[in-house]
């Protein structure tokens, strides 16, 4: 197994374990402050999915995240090509329909999974670790 693999492995048990009884705690820090989690979204997908694209999926993530912090409702983070046009958004010349979208995560499916990583980054911070 590489280090990617065990990463990978290590946030899915993150993922996995983290409970939401302290949402409200953490809404007044996120409510004005997509960067912030834009900057720990970016970190998380330089490290598990690689750098390409990795401005492009936190932007996408934290816009999400912030809409259910909003309604309170989980959001999915992956889309193919072809939701996306037949949403009405502009794929240009993309033929592969089926693929996900480039600004889509691969290894976080909804909001859910985007805020424990994000919940579990600001724990580790608070700590001093």
């Amino acid at each position: 197994m590489d280090i990617k693999d065990g990463l990978a492995e290590v946030i899915k048990a993150i993922i996995d374990n983290t409970k939401y009884e302290d949402l409200d705690m953490y809404q007044d820090i996120f409510e004005d402050r997509r960067s912030i989690f834009k900057h720990i979204l970016e970190e998380y997908f330089q490290k598990v999915e690689g750098r390409s694209c990795c401005v492009d999926k936190a932007s996408h993530v934290a816009y999400l995240v912030d809409k259910t912090l909003k309604t309170r409702e989980y959001y999915p983070l992956q889309e193919t090509y072809r939701e996306y046009r037949d949403n009405g958004g502009n794929i240009g010349g993309i033929t592969e329909l089926d693929e996900i979208a480039y600004w889509c995560p691969k290894t976080l499916k909804t909001t859910e999974d985007a805020l424990k990583i994000l919940f579990n980054s600001i724990r580790y911070k608070e700590s001093g670790e």
